[in-house]
């Protein structure tokens, strides 16, 4: 159930999303057109367009470039809408550890621009952003459609990337060390000064128990920046139902289990150990080989104990391989400041022409609030159903093929009435608790269309130079204000929710 992406994936996503941008930017289009000349608009009109709307009452979109690049800007105008994301960019930037050309500098610069306000309407091609994901995948493209789940695990891959190359220890000899310790006046410096960790980045606890010895694996912590959920094929389901889902416990039922194997090779070294103890004959091919298996019989039993792997090579008895049953449980160790989740609507159905691939239009209900306290890992992972409580707060999992809508809608309601709009809002934002983990969403990627085809567009959450809160619909160029109401209602593909310290909408 990892979500964080290895890193030849990684790269397979960088070549096939910098070959699309690049085409579409940088290769003439088929259909040549003559550019309009921009007409000077004169400043008595910009003083009545500003006197008719207040100032800073827009903010700009983006080009959709060659009519493809939509799942760029989607992402991208979903950034924006991050302030703990962009506090983060300008702390890399002043650490003075940043190259110029890099993902992180032109994102900032990209953010920044996204979010200043405008007097009306303006839009601009993200050129800056493309250069910077052309230079730091190094590859060149096709025209294919991309997908904006794939783009944001681009972009946050680059910039943990560039923040693992800062934190590395600086050689006397670099250039940017020379560079930052003359414009600082200060001694060169041999490690990066610290700055804030990225904002995207959190840890998951995971833990393997088989069902046939009852051994427990170690806890494994795996980093991961977004969490993907395929959704089930049912008309509509909970946010609340997906994060259980995703916690809870896991059948396996071709897991290779090394205690297992390890208890199955001790049984043929000491029956092989029994058959010699009755040949009497003395030989030294026949003592050597029992000390050999002593030997491997204490080593076996030291693996058994302290974890400790056994290479295949040092035992004369082969090691057993042994496919058991097994369970498994994932939690969260330490949430990010930024929660963001993908909803995988690919579904595969079978035809007579081998299969193809549509989308699942199941509804996902989510709030404008979302306390996520209880998947946070207590320090103790379930070896087995009966022991789920003790893990977290949680109440147990319920599997969505075995509970009908109506069911979970009332097994869900209480739960989800603490953090809708109107209760927050009519209890005057009670003070957090201190185990409580509230997040707010602050933007929603959508995917309107089919599996092969569509337009992605994106609802972001702005507050204007007056302080007012407004939420923008985003489809590349053209922007326009909507209420809460119409963002909750539609059919999410990603959310991006930001942690809060206190309960503000």
């Amino acid at each position: 159930m990892s979500s964080f992406l290895s890193s030849n994936t990684i790269r397979t996503i960088a070549s096939l999303v910098t070959i699309a941008i690049s085409v579409t930017y940088f290769l003439p289009s088929s259909k040549q057109q003559k550019p309009k000349r921009r007409k000077r608009i004169p400043k008595h009109t910009v003083k009545k367009i500003t006197a008719g709307k207040e100032a800073g009452t827009y903010f700009h979109g983006l080009v959709n470039g060659g009519n493809n690049t939509c799942f760029m800007n989607s992402v991208l105008q979903a950034l924006a809408a991050l302030p703990l994301l962009r506090k983060y960019l300008l702390k890399r930037i002043r650490s003075g550890e940043v190259d110029e050309n890099t993902v992180t500098v032109a994102l900032n610069h990209l953010l920044s621009k996204l979010n200043e306000p405008i007097v009306r309407p303006n839009s601009f091609l993200p050129r800056e952003i493309v250069w910077a994901l052309q230079a730091n995948a190094g590859q060149l493209i096709n025209r294919e459609q991309q997908d904006a789940h794939e783009l944001f695990a681009l972009l946050s891959s680059a910039l943990s990337e560039e923040e693992e190359v800062s934190k590395r220890p600086k050689s006397l000899f670099s250039l940017s060390v020379v560079k930052n310790s003359t414009m600082r006046r200060k001694l060169l410096p041999l490690i990066a000064s610290p700055v804030e960790n990225n904002p995207l980045r959190g840890l998951t606890a995971c833990r393997i128990s088989c069902m046939r010895c009852g051994h427990s694996g170690p806890v494994r912590h795996t980093t991961f920046d977004h969490i993907s959920v395929p959704l089930p094929q049912i008309s509509n389901y909970s946010l609340e139902q997906v994060l259980r889902s995703y916690t809870s416990l896991e059948f396996i039922d071709d897991f290779n289990c090394r205690n297992c194997g390890l208890l199955d090779t001790l049984q043929v070294v000491e029956e092989r150990l029994n058959e010699l103890r009755y040949d009497q004959s003395g030989s030294d091919n026949m003592t050597k080989r029992r000390d050999q298996l002593e030997s491997e019989k204490r080593i076996i039993k030291i693996a058994l104990t302290n974890e400790m792997e056994i290479e295949d090579e040092i035992l004369a008895v082969p090691y057993k391989k042994v496919k058991t049953a097994a369970i498994k449980q994932t939690m969260f160790a330490r949430l990010p400041s930024i929660f963001a989740i993908h909803f995988s609507r690919t579904i595969y159905v079978p035809n007579a022409f081998g299969g193809m691939m549509i989308k699942n239009p199941c509804e996902v209900r989510f709030p404008l609030i979302v306390n996520l306290a209880s998947y946070l890992s207590t320090g103790y992972l379930a070896n087995m159903p009966s022991e789920l409580a003790l893990s977290s707060s949680c109440s147990p999992p319920f599997s969505p093929a075995l509970v009908t809508v109506g069911v979970a809608e009332r097994q869900l309601k209480q739960e989800e009435e603490k953090y809708s709009l109107e209760t927050i809002g009519e209890t005057g934002r009670p003070e957090l608790n201190e185990d409580d983990r509230y997040y707010r969403l602050n933007a929603v990627i959508v995917h309107v269309g089919d599996h092969s085809r569509g337009h992605f567009i994106t609802y972001r959450r702005q507050i204007k130079d007056n302080g007012a809160i407004v939420w923008w619909r985003t489809s590349d160029e053209h922007m326009r204000e909507v209420s809460l109401e119409t963002v909750l209602k539609e059919e999410a593909y990603m959310l991006f929710y930001e942690k809060l310290e206190t309960l503000e909408l």
